[in-house]
């Protein structure tokens, strides 16, 4: 898996619900995923992300996510 990281040149302001990344921001990417997008979106829910964009290259099958923290997880782990 190759691991990359965005960083905000300066502020970025996104349309409602899309988060505001200051000036600095680090966002964490990667390609190449392990799983079928089914079970990353599964994965997501349970982990209390929220799936705000999708994207996957024509030819590869591989995809990149863009996920936000859920105001109402569905965490496997709660009894």
């Amino acid at each position: 898996m190759h691991r990359f990281v965005l960083r905000a040149k300066q502020d970025v302001e996104c349309p409602d619900p899309l988060p505001r990344f200051p000036r600095g921001t680090e966002i964490d990417c990667y390609q190449g995923f392990k799983y079928p997008p089914d079970t990353m979106r599964r994965q997501f829910v349970e982990a209390g992300l929220t799936e705000i964009a999708y994207w996957q290259a024509e030819s590869t099958g591989l995809g990149q996510y863009l996920l936000m923290k859920s105001n109402n997880p569905a965490s496997c782990l709660e009894a």
